[in-house]
């Protein structure tokens, strides 16, 4: 098979065996790409510090019919603000977490990958961490086609225009009208210019997304909200959250049903 060269980002990485490591890139290509780099924990000279999460690398490798075999990978940029401050670290976890979970193998993924790396160059410098991490879960969830649709009470119709105040109901996702409320486990109210933010922020050119602004009062709850429905999708928690909720101090959003 013959060898791809390609850029990618570290999602995740764990041991395969004594020497080799299974990691998980995030390819603008190929979506999600699943390798084995054999003998990388000896072998700097290939890998040197390229399996870092969150590092944005070149790799070659070749694929398999399973797992590819990852042959070489040059550091691009190691987001080095990020390691360097927890509350930061925590969050870009979080988003490689997301990434991994969701982000389907094999698929020309190129808008995320754009999304990711801007995301996390973003987070590393914006004085407002948390304004990121709103702006990428619903930029990530309308990529994937997940985002709700966010124009309309999904009972009768009515726009955006028409109401000042809406729900949203979680976790069926559902946006809803004052008069159609619903009795849901985690309703949210949100106000008309909220849901204006959020179809900007999936709609907007990505150059422009990181100047919008999500109001302070309203990001804690929206961040539970977007989270929720993540989990919601996943049908798992999140491992991560335990960590970021450690620096944010903030309730967690309640994990997916079993059963």
């Amino acid at each position: 098979m013959k060898a791809v060269d390609t850029e990618a980002i570290v999602l995740r990485t764990a041991a395969y065996s004594e020497a080799d490591r299974l990691v998980t890139y995030l390819t603008p290509a190929v979506g999600k790409l699943v390798g084995i780099a054999r003998n990388a924990r000896s072998s700097r000279k290939r890998f040197g510090h390229c399996l870092e999460p969150c590092s944005r690398v070149t790799l070659t490798y070749k694929p398999g019919t399973g797992l590819a075999w990852l042959e070489r990978s040059q550091l691009l940029d190691a987001h080095l603000a990020l390691r360097e401050d927890l509350p930061r670290w925590s969050y870009a976890a979080l988003i490689t977490e997301i990434l991994a979970e969701m982000t389907p193998e094999g698929d020309a993924q190129e808008p995320l990958y754009l999304l990711t790396r801007s995301t996390l160059e973003q987070l590393a410098s914006d004085p407002d961490p948390l304004n990121v991490v709103i702006l990428f879960l619903v930029r990530f969830m309308h990529t994937m086609g997940h985002l709700p649709d966010f124009q309309q009470c999904r009972v009768c119709r009515a726009p955006l225009a028409g109401q000042g105040q809406w729900i949203w109901q979680l976790p069926e996702g559902r946006l809803l009208c004052p008069a159609h409320r619903a009795n849901g486990s985690s309703p949210l109210e949100l106000d008309l210019g909220t849901l204006l933010l959020l179809n900007q922020a999936a709609q907007l050119p990505l150059t422009r997304l990181w100047r919008l602004r999500v109001r302070k009062d309203r990001r804690q709850a929206l961040r539970r909200a977007l989270l929720e429905w993540v989990m919601a999708q996943t049908h798992r928690p999140l491992k991560t959250l335990k960590v970021v909720a450690q620096f944010e101090r903030l309730p967690q959003p309640d994990p997916p049903g079993i059963g």
